[in-house]
């Protein structure tokens, strides 16, 4: 498998840095449950979205009710977008 990594730049990144939601743990991101601190934290490079499974619950919403709402997806695009919360 490495040979076909010869002329690719590639970066192995501590999967511990990613946001700690598997995929089947995609509804927390439309829930009230969590604040966006229980999931990023200070060394956090990224947030894994499920797309699959996010789409029909927001195929109906502009981006504008998404960053407004107050599901932990809306609080983690505030965050990355440099929007305060209020």
């Amino acid at each position: 498998m490495w040979k076909l990594f010869e002329n690719y730049d590639y970066y192995n990144i501590d999967f511990k840095r990613f946001a700690p939601l598997k995929y089947n743990q995609w509804k927390e991101f439309l829930t009230d449950n969590l604040n966006i601190s229980d999931l990023v934290k200070k060394d956090t490079i990224a947030i894994m979205l499920y797309n699959k499974y996010m789409f029909e619950p927001l195929k109906n919403l502009s981006r504008e009710e998404i960053l407004a709402g107050n599901n932990l997806l809306s609080k983690a695009f505030r965050l990355a977008l440099g929007i305060n919360e209020a």
